[in-house]
């Protein structure tokens, strides 16, 4: 019980200071606010998730892919989908009349709000970023995080998660699905 107030005194308080420190150009503030991705309270994770992103320019991919290393799934699968999202609305108007998975709509600056990680020399690097995270999602351990990687690869032609679409195709668990 009594870990409730200091809970709501470290996302009400101490979360927003760092975050103002880390914008003033303090490093160590942006460590501590890019490490509590890493927290053991899922509040506090989620809530370092939505404060990271103002630590970055509107529309960049880099907070979701700093999220996307997290120790713990539920951080690194809602980076995933952001990211999958920012890939797949990358496709552009000729994308196949799939559409893709929305981002979750609470989330403050997610990726799927970045409308051009495409434009420029910098958008081919922040693909090639967002690729190098699905695929690193490939090899999880959970199996949403594995299919969510899996699909946004197949949805741009790569082909790197067809393996991973085929064991959900031939598991007795995903079955009647």
């Amino acid at each position: 019980e009594e870990a409730t107030p200091l809970l709501g005194l470290v996302l009400d308080v101490v979360q927003p200071v760092l975050v103002g420190l880390a914008l003033g150009g303090d490093d160590r503030a942006r460590g501590l606010v890019r490490s509590a991705l890493d927290a053991d309270d899922t509040a506090v994770r989620a809530h370092a998730a939505r404060r990271l992103v103002r630590l970055y320019p509107a529309g960049s991919v880099e907070p979701q892919l700093i999220a996307a290393q997290s120790r713990h799934a539920d951080v690194r699968l809602a980076a995933i989908t952001q990211l999958a999202s920012a890939f797949e609305l990358a496709r552009g108007p000729a994308a196949d009349s799939a559409a893709p998975e929305p981002a979750d709509p609470g989330a403050s600056g997610t990726a799927a709000t970045s409308s051009s990680p495409s434009s420029g020399s910098s958008g081919s690097s922040a693909i090639a970023a967002i690729t190098d995270a699905l695929v690193a999602a490939l090899g999880s351990e959970h199996a949403d995080l594995r299919l969510r990687a899996a699909v946004a690869l197949a949805r741009r032609g790569n082909s790197l998660g067809i393996d991973v679409l085929g064991g959900f195709l031939r598991s007795d668990d995903h079955a009647e699905e």
